[in-house]
């Protein structure tokens, strides 16, 4: 069905490889933390760690909701004030191992490197995860497939990298493999083509699709044709409303062309973050309205990219800021220190794929963020063992029970007071409704003015266009934290609204 006859042979994967064989043999041929394994009996002069016994704390004692305790003390505690290695606490990759091989059975698991075997490491985060291979994948003037609206962290990764965007269209079932096939046969050969594609499976944000099997199958079958490798952003995986749950991009990898993240941070802990600030001042304030969306900020009702974080991945991705872009007013001298990535703690991800590419991202981690929270990695994987994957999925089950009422809850609201006005599907896993507003060709004002002002909150629908100026009739509705009550009270707000705009 998706055959191109006479095309000839692709080789954008060899180049990617090829790619990062350089970074490889620049680093070594494997990472520092797993070049040897040191026992008892040896004496080390080698490591530049702090002395544990040093360190202020005693023990940590987490208190779980059903009544039990983890306690870390003694020698585990010191293994988990320690450094550890960059691609995670040993135990815990072999736990997660375990459940990926369960849950996903990738067909390529056992294979070689070099014919796609799989690999695991831990992140800080999805987010880590996706920031690191989109840096692995992509270059300035690189294009990526994505569906037509994006989580906006990836956005906010990708366009100070100057990487261009190729938007497919979807529906209630996902992305269309019709449009991705047209896209790709017709594609212009004035930039290089596209090699990766990113999609978030189940309970996308912000539109809360979630994607048939028959449109992977036949997704993975286009990527196949047209040499794709596919970053699977899969953090509402374990959100399903249905307990089946539908197989993964993953479990088709009979290529070894997936990289798969997976996060913690809806069912165990989002954690908290902290940042080495740049002051906003010289090239931040010169660089943070390059990339921002016009309008109220963060506190203001939504995200937007942090300038510190902008600079950063400029810097990262181009090696460069181009001094003429700044007038001499611009030239601040506040620029002092290094960029610093923001760090964040006590959540954590892991991510799944080809052996020779996760190993490149342990190899940006170690000279990044070197490695994952280790408390939060001890913490966790006590908790994992406690449970066992049987009660860690029972858990799962009871988180996205809790989604599916807030879901139905949402829904009612919607239809009480939204019918005639706007339009929604019925999302099938995650946190968020997708609301398209009728005779509206624009969100923005209404929901950063007027349902602000009075004391609603949504998210306008141009917040994940990739161009953030151009006009969208959707908003985004999350139903995670509000009562009933609220979400009676803020839908019937928007409604009024909508009611006295002008057509």
């Amino acid at each position: 069905m998706w055959s191109r006859r006479g095309a000839a042979p692709n080789f954008r994967i060899v180049i990617i490889v090829i790619k990062l064989a350089k970074v490889k043999l620049h680093f070594g041929s494997k990472p520092p933390s797993q070049a040897g394994q040191v026992t008892p009996d040896h004496v080390s002069f080698a490591g530049g760690c702090p002395n544990p016994d040093m360190f202020p704390f005693a023990s940590v004692t987490v208190a779980l909701k059903d009544g039990r305790n983890l306690k870390i003390d003694g020698d585990l505690l010191k293994k988990s004030l320690q450094y550890g290695s960059s691609e995670g606490l040993p135990e815990l990759i072999n736990w997660l191992k375990v459940m990926q091989k369960t849950l996903h059975n990738p067909p390529t698991w056992t294979n070689k490197p070099e014919q796609g075997g799989t690999e695991l490491c831990i992140t800080t985060g999805s987010q880590e995860a996706l920031s690191k291979v989109c840096g692995m994948l992509l270059t300035n003037d690189d294009t990526i497939i994505t569906n037509s609206y994006v989580y906006t962290g990836v956005l906010d990764n990708l366009r100070p990298m100057g990487v261009r965007f190729l938007t497919i269209e979807s529906d209630e079932s996902g992305m269309l493999p019709a449009a991705l096939f047209k896209a790709l046969s017709s594609f212009q050969p004035t930039h290089r083509p596209p090699r990766v594609i990113y999609i978030v499976p189940n309970a996308a944000n912000p539109t809360g699709v979630t994607l048939t099997l028959e449109r992977k199958e036949l997704i993975y079958q286009i990527a196949k044709e047209f040499d794709l490798l596919i970053i699977e952003d899969d953090p509402y995986y374990f959100l399903q409303f249905n307990k089946s749950r539908i197989p993964s991009f993953l479990s088709l990898d009979t290529d070894g062309r997936v990289l798969r993240a997976d996060s913690f941070s809806k069912v165990l802990s989002a954690g908290w973050s902290h940042s080495h600030a740049l002051p906003r001042t010289g090239l931040v304030q010169a660089v943070a309205p390059l990339f921002s969306l016009p309008g109220p900020s963060e506190e203001e009702g939504f995200r937007l990219p942090h300038a510190d974080q902008l600079v950063a991945a400029r810097l990262r991705a181009l090696g460069r800021f181009p001094a003429q872009d700044l007038g001499p007013s611009r030239r601040s001298s506040g620029f002092e220190g290094r960029v610093r990535e923001t760090r964040a703690e006590l959540r954590l991800g892991f991510l799944t794929g080809p052996k020779m590419l996760v190993h490149n991202v342990i190899l940006h981690v170690q000279v990044s963020t070197m490695h994952c929270n280790m408390l939060s990695q001890v913490l966790v994987l006590q908790l994992l063992q406690i449970w066992g994957l049987e009660g860690f999925l029972e858990y799962t089950n009871k988180v996205s029970d809790f989604y599916q009422g807030q879901r139905d809850l949402m829904m009612e609201s919607a239809h009480r007071w939204l019918n005639g006005l706007a339009e929604w599907n019925n999302p099938q896993g995650g946190m968020f409704l997708w609301i398209k507003l009728a005779g509206i060709t624009d969100t923005y004002d209404l929901v950063m003015r007027k349902a602000r002002d009075n004391k609603v909150l949504f998210v306008p629908g141009r917040a994940f266009l990739p161009d953030n100026t151009m006009p969208s009739p959707y908003v985004r509705a999350s139903y995670s934290l509000p009562s009933q009550l609220q979400m009676d009270k803020g839908l019937k707000i928007l409604a009024e609204l909508l009611k006295n705009v002008e057509r």
